[in-house]
């Protein structure tokens, strides 16, 4: 995956214990956001209960040039965030 290249990714939410072990019996719901200067978007729900500790959904970077940033939420747990295309500072 490349800036500016149209492409479909997989994006994945791994909940993880205190020892970033997996926890492969969570089912928590995840809420995904996405923020981009360009029309990346989620394809299908924003949320997405895990299955065996992980959440998965699908992202089209519609052609982005500028970082993507991706945020994972659920209650009860510390959110994540995945930055795609990070410009440099």
């Amino acid at each position: 995956m490349a800036p500016g290249s149209d492409d479909i990714v997989f994006v994945y939410a791994y909940i993880l214990d205190e020892s970033n072990e997996l926890v492969a019996t969570a089912t928590n719901e995840i809420s995904f956001l996405v923020e981009s200067d360009q029309i990346a978007e989620i394809i299908g729900p924003h949320k997405i209960n895990a299955e065996a500790g992980i959440a998965t959904i699908l992202l089209r970077t519609n052609y982005a040039r500028s970082e993507i940033k991706i945020e994972a939420i659920s209650e009860k747990l510390q959110a994540a965030e995945l930055v795609l295309f990070k410009t440099p500072k």
